[in-house]
């Protein structure tokens, strides 16, 4: 079973409820999810949320929320493996099914592209690793930022 995890909290400091922002006349977390849907890549569309709304969005359009994040997973200092870890692992007791891959979303990426889920798909088969986060280069803030190691 593949799945995809859309991490979306209701807290933001810089821009309150910033998932659920509209962008173009949609919640900027609609293209993250009508993205993955359409990739036909996964057998489950999940949203990690610890929001009412942010659920009953993710369920209008297609995706699955079958539990509300915990707090201490929706602080702004929490880990994005944190996050996913969790939402695994709770997945596999609620559906008791086995996962082969996850694919991590990230809810602000309106620019998402299939085609890049599949490139990302595609790196975890081919390099074996458990899951994949979309990123790109930014200049603030530094303690959320990834080196990459070669």
């Amino acid at each position: 079973m593949n799945i995809a995890i859309i991490p979306a909290r209701i807290g933001s400091i810089r821009i309150k409820k910033k998932n659920i922002k509209k962008f173009n006349n949609f919640p900027i977390i609609h293209y993250s999810i009508k993205a993955a849907l359409n990739s036909n890549l996964f057998d489950d569309v999940i949203i990690s949320t610890d929001s009412e709304i942010i659920s009953k969005i993710g369920k209008k359009m297609g995706a699955n929320v079958p539990f509300l994040r915990p707090k201490y997973l929706s602080g702004n200092r929490t880990g994005i493996v944190e996050v996913i870890s969790h939402t695994i692992k709770k997945y596999k007791l609620i559906y008791k099914k086995n996962i082969s891959f996850v694919c991590c979303i990230l809810p602000t990426a309106p620019f998402i592209q299939i085609k890049d889920i599949k490139a990302g798909f595609k790196k975890i088969i081919i390099g074996k690793y458990s899951y994949v986060i979309s990123v790109s280069n930014y200049e603030f803030p530094i303690d959320r930022a990834f080196i990459l190691n070669k």
